[in-house]
């Protein structure tokens, strides 16, 4: 009975893509098959009706106008043309502004590097030893806060741009002499800080300083979070990934731990496993490492046992647990430990950038073969290990470990039995910080900001005395300052082609890692203190992987390299993790254009969808065809007339609830007897709108801009009406293509205020874009200052399908407070292409309507469905219920439909199941 209604329902337009009606009975007799014929025809028509008659989708089967009407018109007045698009080009100005943005951020750093030299380097002049003279971030500390006003730069924190402040570590004292002066010394920095957002970059945010003793200073001042426990959260920098990061570089660590039988003595086993555990927990996420353990022969974690690992939260988990279980037993044998060590090494080689150092760290207490020999010939010039020997206990050899550290660039240090071995492990961090001093600044992975700004990476350089008499430079901290995810998407999205080809940036690492990409998983579910990692292969899929277009990429240099693929990409229904793929993969050509980011450790690609017709030719010269509408000298105001194309003005930015005086004829405020909620802000005889923030000219200044005030509404309303950018327009405003499509699918307003009162009524009509506009009838208040279409199940779910065909979501709860409703959303491509295989997307058009309304018309058309023996379903693709019985008069506030998945439903389910299993076999199904 099932199989039979599916083909029924395919055979409509409609319901190919959003529903199945399905009816049960506990006696396959009491429902017909005519019946069921009768009623999926009769649901289809109605869905039909609403998708033509109400959404006013204008496909070619309504008769009435709408959204896809408007684009087909301007295809026929000959508003479109065919553009020949040069991504290396693209590549190029996109490069340019991001060597722009990443040589400001390093002027910042290294002035703050240079002044903290200068402050910190012995001999410099030291105020004031008294920390009543200086702003704390915890008022109770020092001179307490300074003056801080709300600063939408810094996330609408409360901030001094005039004073920096400092934090102690927890391990730090206040009363210690040689703290208080590195308090007061780093106070002069105050006017670097200042200079460099004045002067420097504009649009810089933190920048800071962190002393080796442990004393952070932050610009702007502000103050401290509190922690868990009501206090002040405690911060140490020195264990923070831009910390460890400068002040020793990216590094591949080996560490070489004895397990021989003689390590059992006096508590040796047990000093080693925990210094073992501190190097690994020290070591930061740009670092790569393992633990060789040896004894007659050598050995490696299972999990990890032939190169090393990235030195993420999880991998050193793994690494310390397995250090945990390491017991003494056995002989000595170095030469195997160290042979192990370097193969983890070689075999890590193929996967890690040039900018890294390699360190071994080698614990033992015993005597055995010299291993001089088998170290030359592996620790060749592209390796250069650096090694750290140390011996324990009194019968041990250090003869022989001395001279493997003394070789090979290293310390050695000897510790009696009873002494402590993490105190002479110290000077192991203090050697890679003095021997590994990279002139270059280092940035991190993306990860979250602590102190509330969100995603981001951080530009660090260690910060280091002048050299004295003998030509030594000693260690004085770390500069450091962020590049907010924003300011990455300022530069990426500063091009404008969403609405033309299928296009989309990413930026990759020297390990092969997104900082930007838009399939990576959302950033604001990490921790915070964990960086983010996400490897471009496992991004882009099989084919591109088996291309090796990865290390094409990191290969790449100041030039536009590309690759040419042709892939297949699963389709998500819409919300992928609730609803599934579609099961047709699509396939699409692909050509990947990418270079090295100048100056710096990233790489940037653009990949675009289409035909290179040149793709012998150099990559300078490929050229993609697209299909684009032009700029329009003039867009016609709607006068009610039968034009094809026109405006509705005003378009009025969504939060019309901040500006009533200047909007005043065309808002209202819902009132009791409205079926919306009393109270609620509404636009009539005009269009709201919103916008994801990666549509405006500048994310970072939108971001910036929050929350909204009244002077920045009416100024991207004045924009919205004339093009007028002014210091306080939101985001600095969009491109001329963007306002030119919010001024013509304004005209809908026309169309969705004109729906005959005998019509399905929408609560709300809407349209979201693919360059992430959302225009809104009636238009009322976002709630979510972050709000973008094209990342909405509604949305995702229609450009999974066809040109024409519609979709429908489950029963769901209204954001806005008009109870419980569903969404039908449409695909709208780009005029005359509504027959075109993958054809581009323009936006999807949508409305909502209340499920009491909906549930009554189906239940007018399936009255017999409300026998007592017959359960009639109508779910979607992906076993979701979209109505059941007595939706309408069961239907309580307190309950969620969404999502409600047909095996949930009940007893009779199961029983008609039974029933059903059993005809199908009768009919050899």
């Amino acid at each position: 009975f099932f199989v039979r209604l599916w083909g029924i329902m395919q055979s409509n337009v409609w319901s190919n893509v959003v529903a199945i009606l399905l009816i049960l009975s506990s006696c396959v007799s009491g429902a017909s098959l005519g019946g069921a014929q009768s009623h999926a025809s009769s649901i289809g028509n109605f869905f039909s009706s609403i998708r033509c008659k109400s959404l006013r989708a204008g496909s070619t089967d309504c008769s009435e106008a709408g959204a896809q009407t408007l684009f087909n018109n301007l295809n026929s007045d000959g508003q479109y043309e065919t553009i020949q698009v040069d991504g290396a080009s693209i590549v190029e100005a996109i490069e340019t502004k991001f060597q722009s943005l990443f040589s400001k951020k390093t002027a910042v750093i290294e002035a703050i590097e240079s002044a903290a030299s200068t402050a910190l380097s012995p001999g410099a002049e030291v105020g004031s030893t008294d920390l009543s003279t200086y702003y704390s971030a915890e008022p109770g500390i020092g001179r307490g806060l300074p003056p801080v006003v709300k600063d939408g730069l810094f996330g609408g924190k409360y901030v001094a741009r005039s004073n920096s402040v400092f934090k102690l570590a927890p391990s730090v004292s206040s009363t210690s002499e040689e703290v208080r002066a590195a308090i007061a010394a780093t106070s002069a920095l105050d006017s670097t800080f200042v200079n460099n957002l004045q002067a420097v970059d504009e649009e810089s945010k933190w920048q800071y300083f962190a002393s080796k003793l442990g004393v952070t200073r932050v610009f702007p001042g502000f103050e401290w979070d509190s922690g868990c426990s009501g206090g002040y959260a405690s911060y140490e920098p020195r264990t923070r990934p831009w910390y460890v990061l400068a002040s020793s570089g990216p590094k591949d660590i080996v560490v070489i731990i004895d397990t021989s039988g003689s390590m059992s003595t006096a508590g040796r086993m047990s000093k080693a496993r925990e210094a073992a555990i501190a190097v690994v927990d020290t070591a930061s996420a740009n670092d790569y490492i393992n633990v060789v353990a040896f004894s007659s022969s050598s050995s490696t974690p299972s999990c990890f046992p032939s190169r090393l690992v990235r030195a993420t939260s999880e991998n050193k988990k793994q690494l310390v647990d397995w250090i945990g279980t390491l017991s003494a037993g056995g002989g000595t044998d170095f030469v195997s430990a160290f042979t192990k060590a370097f193969d983890l090494v070689d075999a890590t080689a193929a996967v890690r950038g040039s900018n890294c150092k390699t360190a071994m760290v080698f614990l033992t207490d015993g005597q055995a073969s010299d291993p001089t020999s088998l170290i030359n010939s592996r620790n060749t010039a592209d390796i250069n290990a650096v090694i750290m020997s140390f011996t324990l206990g009194s019968g041990a050899d250090q003869e022989i470990p001395r001279k493997v550290a003394e070789d090979n660039s290293g310390l050695f240090s000897h510790i009696n039995d009873g002494g402590d071995l993490l105190t002479e492990m110290s000077y192991y961090y203090l050697y890679l910080a003095y021997s590994i001093q990279s002139a270059s600044v280092q940035w991190t992975a993306p990860y979250i900001d602590s102190w509330g700004l969100g995603l981001m990476v951080t530009g660090a350089k260690g910060v280091y005395s002048a050299a004295d008499g003998s030509g030594h430079k000693y260690f004085l901290g770390v500069a450091a300052t962020d590049v907010v995810l924003p300011q990455l998407l300022s530069v990426v999205q500063s091009y404008e082609l969403a609405l033309s080809i299928p296009s989309y940036t990413f930026i990759l690492n020297e390990d092969g890692e997104a900082l930007v990409h838009p399939f990576a998983a959302s950033p604001y579910s990490a921790s915070a203190n964990e960086p983010i990692y996400t490897d471009i292969d496992d991004l882009e899929g099989a084919e591109f992987e088996s291309a090796e277009v990865r290390a094409a990429i990191l290969n790449s240099d100041a030039t536009v390299m590309g690759t040419t693929l042709t892939v297949q990409r699963p389709v998500p229904r819409g919300d992928a993790e609730k609803e599934g793929l579609t099961g047709n993969a699509v396939t699409k050509s692909l050509a990947y254009f990418y270079q090295r980011i100048t100056s710096t450790p990233f790489f940037l690609c653009l990949v675009l969808e289409g035909t290179v017709t040149s793709a012998s030719a150099p990559v300078s010269d490929w050229r993609i065809p697209a299909k684009s509408l032009k700029q329009l000298a003039s867009i016609p105001a709607c006068n009610g007339g039968s034009q094809a194309y026109c405006e509705v003005t005003p378009q009025l930015f969504h939060r019309i609830d901040l500006s009533p005086t200047a909007t005043s004829p065309n808002v209202e405020i819902a009132s009791s007897a409205s079926e919306y909620a009393p109270g609620t802000y509404l636009t009539k005889n005009a269009v709201g709108w919103a916008a994801a923030p990666s549509s405006f000219n500048s994310p970072d200044a939108y971001l910036a801009g929050l929350p909204f005030s009244s002077m920045s509404v009416s100024a991207i309303n004045t924009w919205a009406e004339d093009g007028t950018i002014v210091p306080a327009t939101l985001g600095g405003g969009m491109t001329d293509a963007n306002r030119q499509y919010l001024r013509l699918v304004s005209r809908m307003e026309r169309e969705w205020s004109s729906v005959p009162s005998n019509e399905t009524q929408g609560i709300w009509n809407y349209m979201g874009l693919a360059n992430g506009l959302l225009l809104l009838y009636p238009g009322t208040p976002v709630n979510n200052s972050f709000y973008d279409p094209r990342v909405r199940s509604w949305y995702l779910r229609a450009v999974s399908e066809n040109a024409g065909t519609s979709t429908l979501s489950t029963p769901y709860q209204d954001a806005f407070g008009a109870g419980t409703v569903l969404t039908l959303s449409t695909r709208i491509v780009a005029g005359g292409e509504t027959g075109t295989p993958n054809a581009a997307s323009i936006g999807v058009a949508a409305i909502d309507f209340k499920l009491v309304e909906f549930a009554s018309h189906i239940e007018s058309l399936t009255g017999d469905c409300s026998g007592s023996n017959v359960y009639c379903y109508v779910i979607d693709k992906s076993g979701y219920i979209i109505y059941q019985e007595n939706f309408a008069s069961s239907l309580s506030s307190s309950y969620s439909y969404e999502y409600r998945f047909l095996g949930d439903v009940g007893n009779e389910v199961s029983t008609s199941c039974a029933c059903l299993k059993s005809t199908l076999s009768d009919l050899g199904v």
